[in-house]
């Protein structure tokens, strides 16, 4: 996907965890395991609530600022590409706990990246805010999951 304004880049990124959602709540359709599967739907209420959130966000800001074409947004996609292969190929169905919290992290982790990546990069305030908006948003999910995983830990 050619990412070239913050519609696009909110777009992509709403896209990203309705996907994952979908997948873990598959996989938690199919798990054997009883606490796996409580996990993956856990996580993919999660990640459904994420991408609502995101939706939420584009229908209430200035599409205009939005649309306006960002060259920095295309590089920093072109310069460091989030490997999605992993979500969109995995039946988290067959992967145990360790390897679930592995997939999901590493995805997470990779746009908290691009994010700062493009917070970084940004010369715009009214730029940098939207940047941070989502940043915040994906590390606070990040710390959701975690708690997540240590909850199952616990059990």
């Amino acid at each position: 996907m050619q990412v070239t304004n913050f519609t696009q880049l909110i777009d992509w990124t709403r896209q990203l965890h309705q996907h994952l959602a979908s997948a873990l709540a598959q996989g938690g359709e199919q798990q054997q395991n009883k606490r796996t599967q409580l996990l993956l739907e856990a996580l993919a209420e999660q990640e459904q609530r994420l991408s609502h959130t995101i939706k939420t966000f584009e229908r209430t800001n200035d599409t205009e600022a939005l649309d306006a074409y960002i060259p920095y947004l295309y590089s920093a996609f072109e310069q460091r590409p989030i490997d999605t292969q992993r979500i969109y190929a995995q039946s988290y169905s067959e992967l145990s706990i360790a390897e679930i919290s592995e997939v999901i992290f590493d995805v997470h982790d990779q746009v908290i990246d691009l994010y700062q990546q493009l917070v970084n990069e940004s010369q715009v305030p009214e730029a940098q805010d939207i940047l941070k908006s989502f940043l915040v948003l994906e590390q606070d999910a990040v710390k959701e999951l975690a708690n997540k995983f240590e909850g199952m830990n616990d059990i």
